[in-house]
């Protein structure tokens, strides 16, 4: 383009659109460098949780905090896509509609707050009137974002008394959701002006944050197709609830869920089945999550970092399948990838890649058998052996070595028929309020487990199993 045959207008708007671009460029090298770095740390904590988790000598406590870690982990996850999506002013308005089980979300949102409202010595109270096993079809990320920043805030602003979250179906196509506090609250010329970006009330000051949780839950909540309604008092506390409109779903829970990744597990090859493995990293002494989990299931691998070495293992050793961490602002992963192509084309290539930005993943595609995105669970791990490995597997249950510690004793006749009788009626308040007279503290933790988990059916056999 001759530039000197412009016109200073046509000059002016070449300057905007190239500002404008080089703008946008700097943005997404920031959001991916971010990204990156907060999923490779995100990545050893989600990973080292599971490899806990496994551990066969865990008590009852342990094992619930294991499991909270790892729920707040895959739904921090979720809350980064989220990020990343609202940053490139996509996130908004989009809509990534499919089916979930509620319940389990609603708990796992009660589940991170319980323990931050009881260092506050304030009491926070669920009040969940779902029918077990209730899927609908919505926006899990939008809607957990949504909940998480409502109900964060009442605990925040809460300093005495109590948050109340209620959930329950307004009619056979929406839901009513309400978080009740006895917090500061909110005045009334400001409760129009919360919504909108940065703006913090006179007593929010006090308190960190950016004022744009709020904001971003009510523009998430208007992207749903409802409306954030509050009721609000100084010094008295505050009323937030919203109805969203949803689809449910006439499958049932345990059929929707019965798939091989989520109950089952591998227990390792099965016979006369041999796999080896070769790993690809950057030198460091830290074993990486890929080389616990391969140890666990005593699956056999080499470590290498240069080219030499890689080279030196495909031409001595049978190697059925490669896992290659790569960086893609370093192009050596790739050099690497295509010289193995070149030697055998046929053997499996998986990238471990904490970047989510589509060029880069369009460029993993196009080298890499698959890639897995970190943080990764181990699922993701042995999904990537049963399709491309071609070795064949045992399987055993996931929940199989915790389910065998996990017995009853309960005395009280009396109480066991109405813990029965409740538990065939789904009634989780009733149920709820009965264990807390449970004298046996690992009993109770146990059901309470259960409970929690909306697992009326094993409440029952347990139960059952204990007056048999």
């Amino acid at each position: 383009m001759d530039y000197n045959t412009l016109t200073k207008k046509e000059l002016i708007t070449i300057i905007k659109e190239m500002k404008i671009q080089s703008n946008d460029n700097s943005r997404d090298i920031f959001i991916s460098n971010i990204s990156h770095d907060v999923r490779t740390l995100l990545n050893s904590i989600y990973g080292h949780t599971q490899i806990l988790s496994k551990n066969k000598f865990l008590n009852d406590e342990q094992e619930e905090l294991i499991d909270k870690i790892l729920d707040a982990s895959t739904h921090m996850i979720d809350l980064i896509n989220e990020i990343i999506n609202i940053s490139k002013n996509v996130g908004l308005k989009k809509l990534n509609i499919s089916d979930f089980e509620l319940n389990t979300l609603i708990t796992n949102i009660y589940s991170i707050f319980e323990s931050i409202a009881l260092s506050k010595n304030i009491k926070i109270v669920l009040n969940n009137e779902l029918q077990p096993d209730f899927i609908i079809k919505s926006d899990k990320n939008k809607l957990f974002y949504i909940l998480l920043n409502i109900v964060g805030n009442a605990i925040k602003f809460t300093h005495k008394g109590s948050v109340v979250f209620n959930c329950k179906k307004k009619d056979d196509n929406s839901i009513l959701f309400e978080v009740i506090d006895t917090g500061v609250g909110i005045e009334k010329s400001m409760q129009e002006k919360i919504f909108e970006n940065y703006i913090r009330t006179q007593e929010s000051n006090d308190y960190e944050g950016n004022g744009l949780g709020l904001a971003i839950a009510n523009k998430n909540i208007i992207a749903l197709g409802s409306e954030l309604k509050i009721d609000s008092m100084k010094n008295e506390g505050s009323k937030f609830s919203f109805v969203i409109k949803c689809e449910s779903s006439k499958e049932n829970f345990l059929a929707f869920n019965k798939e091989v990744f989520e109950l089952k597990e591998i227990k390792s090859l099965k016979k006369n089945n041999e796999l080896f493995i070769l790993i690809g990293k950057r030198i460091d002494k830290e074993k990486s999550i890929l080389e616990s989990y391969l140890n666990s299931k005593k699956i056999k691998y080499e470590i290498f970092n240069k080219e030499d070495e890689l080279l030196n293992y495909l031409q001595n050793k049978s190697v059925d399948m490669i896992f290659l961490d790569t960086n893609l602002g370093n192009n050596n992963s790739i050099d690497i990838v295509k010289h193995i192509q070149k030697t055998n084309k046929k053997l499996p290539l998986i990238a471990l890649t904490a970047s989510v930005m589509s060029e880069d993943l369009k460029l993993l595609s196009q080298y890499f058998t698959n890639y897995i995105i970190k943080p990764y669970s181990f699922s993701d791990i042995e999904q990537a052996l049963i399709f491309f490995s071609g070795k064949e597997f045992e399987f055993e249950d996931k929940m199989s070595i915790r389910v065998a510690n996990d017995f009853i004793v309960i005395e009280d006749e009396a109480l066991k028929q109405d813990i029965l009788k409740y538990a065939k009626l789904g009634q989780y308040k009733k149920l709820s309020q009965i264990m807390e007279k449970i004298n046996n503290q690992k009993s109770k933790k146990v059901l309470k487990k259960y409970l929690n988990n909306y697992n009326f059916e094993e409440i029952i056999n347990k139960i059952e199993a204990d007056v048999l």
